[in-house]
């Protein structure tokens, strides 16, 4: 009686374990475009301390400049660019933010639907397609 108990679980835990598929919990870590998008968003957050870091510091110097020197003048206008460029700054990780947002959601139902088809779930033309656009982008960005 033990012995077929012993062979019953055996065989249970070889179906349970061979015959269930394992399911990715957060499929869009495997999606080469979240990932860009996510470095993208960390490169934004970077830029944007740095831009914060200057600003404090020009901050402390239009404080600490000597009136009618000009220096005021000089540091107002430097205030001004940064803190516009810190409003471009934001608006970009918004926009990332969104974009991660959309494309996480994106992957999840993508992936739910290849798991019920059987088909792929990653679209290699569509990563081909974004890094080539990216790379062109790139490339206009350093001409300016």
């Amino acid at each position: 009686m033990s012995k077929k108990i012993y062979i019953f679980t055996i065989l249970f835990n070889l179906v349970f374990i061979f015959g269930c598929e394992k399911r990715i919990s957060d499929p869009q870590k495997h999606d080469p475009i979240y990932n860009d998008l996510i470095s993208e968003l960390q490169q934004a957050n970077s830029v944007k301390s740095q831009l914060k870091s200057s600003l404090n510091d020009y901050i402390k110097m239009y404080s600490e400049a000597k009136p009618q020197t000009g220096q005021n003048k000089n540091y107002s206008s430097k205030i001004d660019n940064i803190s516009k460029k810190i409003v471009q700054i934001d608006q970009i990780i918004r926009g990332l933010e969104l974009s991660i947002e959309s494309r996480e959601k994106e992957i999840k139902l993508r992936y739910i639907s290849s798991l019920k088809d059987k088909s792929d779930w990653i679209d290699n033309k569509e990563n081909e397609l974004y890094f080539k656009n990216k790379k062109s982008k790139d490339k206009l960005k350093q001409k300016k």
